[in-house]
């Protein structure tokens, strides 16, 4: 019975780990950016380099089985559709298979830039653990908040 109990203690720590819904506390220190390239859902390399600009870049890590990814998509969609003078947002797509991420972003005429993160490289290196998950990167190549809400996002406006 004790084994029993820890194998399932097990598998519900390992379960929170591989969670669809991020529940990391927003980060308060700005720290660089890690730069990296990644190909566009057209087989385009866009570096890190060439997105950070004038204004704040958000980068939304999602994926198309994600049932809390798609639901905040339409909402970070609307924000972004009424203030993309205002901020930058970039998609870093964690599906495994390119054509998923493609359709998808299809049939729902997502209109943002997204990128394939094929194998998670990316988000690894941005010590992203669940998703969705939105980090906000200033002019300067900085990340700001590391686990931004819509909320945040609307103050970007």
């Amino acid at each position: 019975m004790l084994k029993l109990s820890i194998v399932f203690f097990l598998g519900l720590l390992l379960l929170s780990f591989n969670t669809c819904d991020s529940k990391i506390p927003p980060q308060t220190t700005s720290t660089k950016a890690p730069n990296f390239t990644l190909k566009d859902l057209s087989g385009n390399e866009v570096a890190l380099t060439k997105l950070i600009g004038s204004k704040p870049l958000v980068l939304n890590f999602w994926a198309s089985w994600c049932p809390t990814c798609v639901k905040k998509l339409p909402q970070l969609m609307d924000i972004y559709n009424n203030a993309m003078d205002k901020f930058s947002l970039v998609g870093i797509n964690l599906d495994r298979r390119l054509a998923d991420a493609q359709i998808y972003v299809q049939k729902h005429n997502i209109n943002f830039t997204n990128l394939h993160d094929d194998g998670g490289k990316i988000s690894a290196l941005y010590g992203v653990f669940g998703i969705p998950t939105m980090m906000i990167i200033n002019s300067q190549g900085e990340i700001i908040n590391r686990n931004a809400s819509i909320d945040d996002i609307k103050l970007l406006k």
